[in-house]
């Protein structure tokens, strides 16, 4: 972008400051994902937990004060997760280097590894410097990514015991490469802003219930553990579990959503029951009637599993009543309720998407002012699959077409044919993505 390399953004340029303030607005929602070293029940190893209690000072060093140059990790690298602190608090340094430089966090060091081998030089005790060999991946650590591994930054001078200055004892690591590989190894494990649980899935069938099972549990147990993360407003839990599947024989897939305190599944319609845990699992054994059960972020599961729009009606209930589980501005009587459904600023018939006050949607797709079909074009004037305002598809049936050559059935054609369906796919999901301002 003009005027954000080598320099600062210009302050006379209103349209290029109000473009930074909006994409900083964007980065800083931007959350690391759960850590994939750390187990899923967020235990440690037992080399893990000697590198934390090290960390956290609890074995091998001065405690922070006691001593002008001793004090634990923590003491800079602040560990607080109802402050969102995984590795850095409010603190900077000047570490020896040139310019002062914030105190970095933990939640990626996994992300970084790969890059093996450096020459050996005095800031660091001797090692292996060694040619090993072509690499494709891995950035290293530190600021500029100088340092292969954090087992090799941990034998830099101001990590060696006995401490450089007046050969003090207890400054740094006193237990030796096994401690640096234990605080390496716990490093690598950092906790995050999302439990390693967030993410896992497990679907259960009419084959399978001995090998998932346990897994299954697993999901239910983590999704009724407390967990601390401030971008997550506070005390959670660890995950929202989700179910989701075909079920009684119906022919649209249905979705749930756990209660680890009954221990039942709330199913997506307001008219039935909780399902208990064993229920759920009856039914997922019926042969057709699959199951998959995802751990979701905490706060996001009621919305994936119960009101996909939030708009207050369950996703079975609308589509029952042929409304559009996904759009806010499609419930009963939406053209009739004194509410201004999709928020466009004009309420039932005044709406342009309302064609009658018996009509089930103020926004269809042909007045939402989105390209549904990703086109280029939108709407009435626009979209020429759009023929009124209230039309709900700007997507076109695909024409039936042949895809063989000659008899033979021609592969490029299907290729492209299907490119063609998943971009409109992804449109169309970033548009329910923008209406409900995810």
């Amino acid at each position: 972008m003009p005027g954000l390399v080598g320099g600062d953004t210009p302050p006379t340029d209103a349209g290029l400051q109000a473009d930074m303030a909006d994409f900083a607005t964007f980065a800083l929602q931007i959350t690391e994902p759960p850590n994939p070293v750390r187990a899923l029940d967020r235990s440690l190893t037992p080399s893990q937990q000697a590198g934390m209690d090290f960390f956290d000072g609890t074995t091998g060093q001065l405690a922070d004060g006691a001593s002008a140059n001793g004090f634990t990790c923590e003491g800079c690298h602040r560990h607080d997760a109802s402050q969102g602190f995984f590795g850095t608090g409010k603190s900077a340094s000047f570490e020896n280097e040139s310019q002062i430089i914030k105190i970095p966090h933990f939640r990626n060091l996994y992300e970084k590894v790969g890059m093996f081998g450096m020459p050996n030089v005095a800031f660091n005790l001797p090692g292996d410097g060694s040619y090993m060999g072509d690499q494709v991946r891995g950035t290293g650590f530190l600021h500029d990514g100088a340092t292969d591994t954090l087992f090799r930054f941990f034998t830099v001078v101001v990590f060696q015991n006995p401490g450089i200055i007046n050969n003090e004892p207890n400054v740094g690591f006193n237990g030796g490469d096994t401690q640096r590989r234990d605080v390496e190894q716990a490093l690598l494990a950092f906790d995050s802003d999302l439990a390693p649980i967030v993410g896992q899935q497990v679907t259960l069938d009419d084959t399978n219930l001995a090998d998932v099972s346990s897994r299954l549990s697993l999901l239910e147990q983590r999704a009724g553990t407390a967990f601390v993360s401030k971008v997550l407003g506070g005390v959670t839990t660890e995950c929202d579990l989700v179910a989701a599947g075909i079920w009684n024989g119906g022919t649209r897939e249905r979705s749930a959503l756990y209660d680890p305190v009954s221990n039942t599944y709330i199913p997506d319609s307001i008219t039935e029951s909780p399902i208990t845990a064993a229920d759920m699992r009856t039914m997922a054994q019926v042969p057709g009637q699959a199951t998959t059960f995802t751990c979701v972020p905490p706060g996001s599961g009621a919305r994936i599993a119960l009101d996909r729009d939030e708009d207050g009606f369950f996703n079975f209930n609308e589509a029952q009543s042929n409304t559009d589980p996904s759009n806010p501005g499609s419930v009963v009587g939406a053209c009739n309720d004194g509410i201004d459904n999709d928020g466009d600023g004009a309420i039932d018939m005044a709406d342009i998407g309302c064609p009658s006050p018996a009509a089930n949607i103020e926004n269809p797709q042909c007045s939402d002012g989105y390209d549904n079909d990703g086109d280029g074009t939108a709407d009435v004037g626009g979209d020429p699959d759009c023929h009124d305002p209230t039309s709900n598809r700007e997507l076109a049936p695909p024409p039936a077409r042949d895809c063989r050559v000659g008899g033979a059935t021609n592969p490029i054609d299907g290729v492209v044919w299907l490119a063609m369906l998943f971009l409109g796919m992804g449109v169309m999901r970033r548009r329910t993505l923008r209406s409900r301002g995810d």
